[in-house]
């Protein structure tokens, strides 16, 4: 017997079922969205606490410090301390290398989606790139070395003249200059040699000579 085609009914999902899944779909989301939230914390604190280098004392200072650099009363330093390239970028490339890792195969597979089409040339271009993101440093790769000194005869004005001269001489920019009732300090730079550094002194007004300076330099390897 032949029905009546108006007698057909079509049914629609039930709006709980509907819901049911919508929901599903927002708790995998945020429960990814959590997982790479996690992730990335894990990786941050890795870098701020067990990638961090620890600064070597030495009893003098190293051969490799830029001599375009004229130190002030070397037989008045108090501490010296020096924190390698090497040390700096050992543990956080290894660090940085991990979520490197995870997003290459996405890459990857972007790629191979996009192969026989208009878009391979540009996937072919982010691959390039990502390949040279892989090779850059994520860090400074510089020396860095501090050297300090505490009860100097001298006035910090004459020290921070001193340094001001001497690194004009030898082609050095003086960025920014504070100067305080306590407080003096300054940035230099020479991008010619990828060199910088900040002189920061602190002093009682009402004392004679200088309290405490620190001179910390950032140099290539």
């Amino acid at each position: 017997m032949r029905r009546d085609v108006n007698d057909i009914q079509i049914k629609e999902p039930p709006l709980q079922e509907l819901n049911k899944k919508r929901s599903c779909l927002k708790r995998s989301c945020a429960t990814g969205c959590g997982c790479i939230a996690l992730f990335l914390i894990a990786v941050f604190l890795f870098l701020r606490f067990a990638a961090a280098p620890r600064p070597k004392e030495l009893a003098t200072v190293p051969g490799h410090f830029p001599k375009s650099i004229t130190l002030y009363d070397t037989d008045a330093i108090h501490r010296i301390s020096f924190i390698s390239g090497e040390q700096k970028s050992r543990w956080t490339e290894i660090a940085g290398y991990v979520p490197k890792a995870i997003l290459s195969p996405l890459i990857l597979s972007l790629e191979r989606q996009s192969q026989g089409s208009a878009q391979t040339t540009a996937s072919a271009f982010t691959w390039e790139a990502f390949i040279d993101l892989m090779k850059k440093p994520l860090t400074d790769t510089r020396h860095t070395l501090q050297i300090e000194w505490t009860d100097l005869p001298a006035q910090p004005k004459f020290i921070e003249n001193y340094y001001k001269n001497e690194l004009k001489k030898n082609n050095f920019d003086i960025l920014q200059s504070t100067e305080g009732d306590t407080i003096r300090q300054f940035l230099f730079t020479n991008t010619t040699t990828s060199i910088d550094g900040v002189l920061y002194m602190s002093d009682t007004p009402d004392k004679d000579g200088t309290d405490y300076v620190s001179l910390n330099v950032n140099y290539p390897q």
